[in-house]
């Protein structure tokens, strides 16, 4: 996935199997190590961001990125 970050906003992944119930993913960005649960911008600039797959016999389908 990829975002267009903007100065002092913070970003969250979340996740869903249904639409209904959704909690925070850890994500991954480009450049930067390790996995993390969201992101504060520090200039507007692109992020370009990996989901890590699911535990075995997890259904997570939908993502909404959200912005703070």
């Amino acid at each position: 996935m990829e975002l267009m970050g903007i100065q002092g906003r913070t970003y969250t992944i979340m996740g869903s199997a249904d639409l209904k119930k959704c909690s925070e993913r850890t994500f991954e960005v480009e450049g930067q190590e390790g996995e993390l649960e969201n992101v504060r911008a520090e200039k507007v600039q692109n992020y370009r961001v990996t989901i890590p797959g699911d535990e075995p016999g997890a259904t997570t389908k939908f993502y909404k990125l959200m912005v703070q």
